[in-house]
């Protein structure tokens, strides 16, 4: 299977930072989860977060955290926060360790939602001139998931914002098992495939009797899954692996995914720098 023409990016991470000689040559971009002091020459750096682009207090959180000073550097080229979900919540945890989303509040109305969503669209367009991405939930019957993973309500949240998604395959299958999907293709399929620019890939499955995202590297199945968005059209420029915990593995995936996608663009030069501003 070859994934013509697409770019690779690699999170920074401390497995990354173990073996970034060897990572840097056969990636394209670097994806920062918070905004961090290390400058790649030659690549291109992404920036994302884990909050959502419909919490009111959503400036507010960007300012204090420091994403905002990062978004005004420069440094930045593409920015995603979450389509989180439409209450207040709590974080609660399963047996597995992992987190979940339960709720504190009623669900706010449909309307409500997308305002708030288009506000903060146009707030981020005032400070930030890169591109924006918004990255879909992965859902849960908590009670705090809800409407905000399916697919026509994600189509509404695309086209009030004007921002495209960023499609998580892991969330999309944990998604899709328990929505009551067939095959995670035929949620996927009716997502707002149209401006997907980033996908990330990890695999998900079973732990413990527990259908979770497990940040596992994407196998075949996952990897056919972007062959079928290609396919469909989706414009797919950046695949981004979402591992990390051994540096070793790490490699190895991008070694051989490098093998299934052009180089074009790829820089060897390995320059690191830091610079506290960022």
């Amino acid at each position: 299977m070859q994934l013509q023409a697409m770019k690779l990016c690699v999170p920074l991470s401390d497995a990354f930072r173990i073996r970034q000689d060897a990572l840097l040559p056969i990636v394209n971009a670097i994806s920062f989860k918070r905004p961090g002091p290390e400058l790649f020459r030659g690549k291109t750096h992404f920036l994302e977060c884990s909050y959502n682009i419909a919490d009111p207090d959503l400036p507010t959180a960007l300012e204090r955290s420091g994403f905002l000073t990062a978004l005004k550097s420069g440094k930045y080229t593409s920015f995603a926060c979450d389509i989180g979900p439409n209450c207040e919540f709590v974080a609660v945890y399963t047996a597995n360790g992992l987190p979940r989303s339960a709720p504190a509040s009623s669900l706010v109305s449909d309307e409500e939602y997308l305002e708030r969503c288009a506000r903060n669209a146009e707030w981020l367009r005032g400070h930030f001139s890169g591109y924006i991405q918004l990255e879909n939930l992965n859902y849960f019957p908590t009670g705090a998931y809800e409407h905000v993973c399916e697919p026509a309500f994600v189509h509404r949240i695309v086209e009030f914002t004007r921002i495209p998604l960023l499609l998580d395959v892991g969330h999309a299958m944990v998604s899709a098992h328990y929505m009551g999907y067939r095959e995670p293709m035929d949620y996927i399929r009716e997502l707002p495939l149209k401006g997907i620019r980033e996908v990330q890939l990890s695999r998900a499955g079973m732990l413990n009797g527990i259908f979770e995202d497990l940040h596992e590297p994407p196998g075949e199945s996952e990897l056919a899954i972007v062959e079928a968005l290609t396919a469909l059209g989706a414009p797919i420029q950046y695949l981004t692996v979402e591992y990390y915990r051994d540096a070793a593995t790490l490699l190895q995936v991008y070694q051989s995914l490098a093998k299934r996608v052009t180089e074009d663009g790829v820089r060897t030069e390995i320059v690191t720098i830091h610079d506290e501003r960022f």
